[in-house]
């Protein structure tokens, strides 16, 4: 990891899952968190791929990986990778999972108590 910066995405919706982590699909708020930079971008994401259960476009992946925009502390865009939930898997998220007011799960999740 080169850098990592404060930034947030437009239009999406922060899921605490009952695992221990987050889930991230489109809605109507902005969701926080950090983009990275890495040293060599294609070693990080077959990394990342790995972490986030994402096998490819098309597959059953427990994330998507997709390009957005990311607005960082300082007002500048950033394309960057978002790794967000299937859309296929939404009706199991909104039943099993906390939405996360505010779009910020590490704050979510310090407040929370866990």
């Amino acid at each position: 990891v080169v850098s990592a910066e404060r930034a947030r995405i437009e239009g999406g919706a922060m899921y605490d899952l009952p695992y221990g982590y987050p889930a991230v699909i489109a809605g109507d708020g902005a969701v926080y968190g950090e983009v990275l930079t890495f040293s060599d971008e294609s070693a990080a994401l077959d990394i990342m791929d790995e972490l986030e259960g994402y096998c490819g476009p098309g597959k059953l992946n427990l994330y998507d990986r997709v390009r957005m925009k990311a607005i960082l502390s300082d007002g500048s865009l950033v394309d960057c990778y978002v790794y967000v939930f299937p859309d296929t898997k939404i009706p199991w998220l909104e039943e099993h999972a906390r939405q996360v007011d505010g779009g910020d799960w590490l704050e979510y999740r310090h407040t929370a108590g866990h």
